[in-house]
């Protein structure tokens, strides 16, 4: 039994290299399924960019019409470059012929087609200096810086939930410690009372005792052993290795180590209302629904188009043709219900941002409550662990010589071991609650 619980315990510390919370850093790359899942949202609204970039894409257009109507036959064909530009105008160039009676148009050319280069102005758009292209580009482009911060904040969350099963398995591991030197400490007093009970300091009875004491401390050591094994699972999960290959390349550290600090309220409320990715977003979010609100203006207006453009025949000649087009919303409600959308929008947006910003609040009000409580609790468990050890001690003395019992050392121990787990378990809640506040503050 001896071997088989060295054997199980030197499992866990085979590796060559201390791991710390900053090697997982090194694991949260592209190849790690939870990492790189984080950032779906944001590739796709950067693809989203390109999209509609693509409408100021310069594009290539045909046209081909051919009629032999029993009393008129016609002919007509064209290509044209066309160019959009972000304000709104339309730049176009080509060539057309057409000949015989058209159906459509009056258009008439020589029998070699004509050349064309002309240019097309919103009015409206050009004065409010502002278009549905230009304004689904610039409200993709907000999608997509809010997007990255929804990705940070996503990690927030997501690194949190790193840590914290980081640290459970630190503490799990340090039960599993503890579990293992109180197993030692019956499994060698075995030893010492059958060295009295052959030499009949001792009944018989004694050595019963003792034997049922290990394994009731086996039955410990094999639960430490299953959480701790559950929890290391659990973490490597994050870091996309096997539990073998953790165990191949690290060792864990051997206790939790804490560092008490000063907080300030302000400060800490300051930083992060500058740095939380998820207030970014509903910044992001407003700045967005302002953009379409400027937008939506446009409704307000005449949609109004100025063509000019010039022509070269190469029979006839130059020429030139202006035309102006207008549509007029008369009576606006498409307007009067998209700003009505917008603003009430705009109000939700403030709204959250405030219930946002009380929630922090209240959590980091909360957060540094319960560290100062934890440290003061650490502080003096820590005492009591000093004074726990020393009654511990003082018993096997007492038993040593003959002046106490078997349980009562046995209750004295696991007494001690309680107090040590008391410990712990407050320091594990104080790195836990630390981290929190880390992430709560977006740092």
């Amino acid at each position: 039994m001896k071997f088989r619980i060295l054997f199980l315990t030197l499992s866990f510390l085979e590796g060559a290299e201390l791991f710390t919370p900053e090697h997982i850093s090194q694991y949260l790359n592209e190849k790690n399924p939870f990492f790189s899942t984080l950032y779906n949202r944001e590739r796709v609204a950067k693809e989203k960019i390109e999209y509609f970039e693509s409408a100021f894409d310069t594009k290539i257009t045909g046209k081909y019409d051919n009629k032999e109507y029993p009393a008129t036959t016609g002919d007509y064909h064209e290509i044209f470059l066309k160019k959009k530009i972000e304000s709104g105008i339309e730049l176009f160039t080509g060539y057309r012929n057409a000949e015989g009676t058209q159906e459509y148009n009056n258009i008439k050319t020589g029998k070699d087609g004509e050349a064309m280069i002309g240019v097309k102005l919103p009015i409206f758009e050009l004065v409010n200096g502002t278009n549905s292209y230009k304004t689904a580009l610039e409200v993709a482009k907000i999608e997509h810086r809010r997007d990255i911060h929804g990705s940070k904040n996503s990690f927030r969350i997501f690194y949190l939930e790193v840590l914290k099963s980081y640290y459970t398995m630190l503490y799990n591991k340090m039960v599993l410690d503890f579990e293992k030197q109180l197993l030692v400490k019956a499994q060698n007093r075995k030893s010492f009372i059958e060295k009295r009970v052959s030499s009949g300091l001792l009944p018989q009875l004694s050595l019963l005792e003792a034997k049922q004491q290990i394994i009731n401390r086996e039955q410990r050591f094999f639960v430490a052993t299953a959480s701790f094994k559950n929890s290391l699972v659990s973490f490597v999960k994050y870091l996309g290795i096997t539990k073998e290959k953790f165990q191949y390349r690290y060792f864990l550290e051997d206790s939790l180590k804490i560092e008490f600090k000063e907080f300030n309220f302000d400060e800490v409320l300051r930083t992060a209302k500058s740095n939380r990715p998820d207030i970014k977003m509903l910044e992001l979010e407003k700045e967005k629904i302002y953009l379409e609100k400027i937008d939506v203006n446009r409704l307000k207006y005449p949609n109004m188009n100025l063509t000019l453009y010039g022509v070269h025949d190469l029979k006839y000649g130059n020429g030139f043709k202006f035309s102006f087009d207008m549509e007029f919303p008369f009576e606006r409600s498409k307007y009067n219900s998209k700003v009505g959308e917008y603003l009430q929008s705009l109000r939700n947006i403030d709204e959250l941002v405030e219930r946002k910003t009380f929630e922090i609040t209240t959590a980091l009000r909360n957060l540094m409550n319960s560290l100062e409580i934890l440290r003061k609790n650490i502080e003096n468990a820590e005492e009591e662990v000093s004074l726990v050890q020393k009654l511990e001690n003082a018993e096997n003395r007492k038993y040593v010589l003959g002046s106490s019992s078997l349980f009562i050392l046995n209750q004295r121990e696991i007494y001690t071991l309680d107090i040590k787990k008391k410990v712990l378990q407050y320091k594990l809640n104080y790195l836990l609650l630390r981290e929190e506040l880390n992430s709560q503050m977006g740092i």
